[in-house]
């Protein structure tokens, strides 16, 4: 079997395809055009029983390694369990890159798994973000919390209503153009479909216009600049699901965003598939 072959049978989920040649440095080509190692793209495509087919094949430094990989955003927390529960050990090396990163459902999930935190005098750096250290303390506790727990929901819905009346002052909001909706780290940000479709004809790369927040012409800033709109939201997606409800801040807005639609971008029209985009990773 040769490396299209692979990808092909990894992205179709077919196990049975697999074979038995030890896999020890192929790359595949992942959708977006990467070369990558078979498990990482079979980790991202989540199946089991592939994942548990690839690991007898895969040295297990590489698996080692694709985990710490992984661990180190959140929009690769489904990759991340995926790997666990397919039997690759949940490492230290991957706790640091997940808290050193800020990836919360990673810190969790790791945790989770058993990994067992350096107390801070061994190692335990005092310089992650505070999620993270929120979240390894209340393992050392002997109590796990979910990120969802350290959520401070006044100040989210705060924020969104802040972003209505951001909103509402939108001069383009008038237009007759089709916006793209993003939550980028603790701001609302838009792009207009034209706006993005200009910037790849005169030369961007598309990945990067695809995934990159900064090339959003509107964004709400970081400063509250308007008062709090007075407007009713219905914040019952707010609710906790579960004790391991790892759901993050920017997850939060987009969902409270998406309920109240109709409501918060009563001044746009809005496409049957309207949804708030979230890149999950925290830079």
């Amino acid at each position: 079997m040769d490396a299209d072959e692979l990808a092909a049978a990894i992205l179709k989920s077919d196990a049975s395809a697999i074979g038995t040649q030890p896999l020890k440095g192929i790359k595949v080509i992942a959708p977006d055009g990467y070369a990558v190692p078979p498990l990482e793209l079979a980790a991202r495509v989540g199946n089991d029983a592939v994942l548990r087919a690839l690991l007898p094949l895969v040295e297990a430094k590489s698996a080692s390694e694709t985990l710490v990989l992984l661990a180190g955003e959140n929009r690769d927390a489904r990759a991340v369990r995926a790997l666990l529960d397919a039997g690759v050990p949940a490492s230290v090396e991957a706790l640091d890159r997940a808290a050193g990163n800020g990836a919360s459902k990673n810190v969790f999930r790791l945790l989770k798994a058993g990994v067992r935190v350096p107390r801070p005098e061994n190692g335990y750096s005092s310089d992650f973000p505070p999620l993270s250290r929120d979240l390894m303390d209340s393992a050392m506790d002997g109590a796990l919390k979910a990120p969802w727990d350290f959520i401070d929901q006044p100040s989210l819905v705060k924020r969104v209503r802040v972003w209505v009346s951001w909103l509402a002052s939108l001069d383009a909001a008038k237009t007759e153009a089709t916006y793209a909706v993003g939550v980028d780290g603790g701001q609302l940000v838009l792009a207009t479909k034209e706006g993005l479709e200009r910037k790849l004809k005169a030369g961007s790369d598309e990945q990067r216009v695809r995934f990159n927040f900064g090339d959003f012409a509107f964004r709400s800033g970081f400063s509250p600049k308007f008062a709090p709109s007075e407007v009713v939201l219905d914040e019952s997606v707010l609710a906790k699901r579960g004790d391991e409800d790892d759901r993050t801040e920017a997850q939060l807005s987009a969902e409270l965003l998406e309920k109240n639609a109709s409501v918060i971008f009563r001044e746009f029209k809005l496409t049957p598939d309207f949804r708030v985009i979230v890149k999950g990773h925290p830079f």
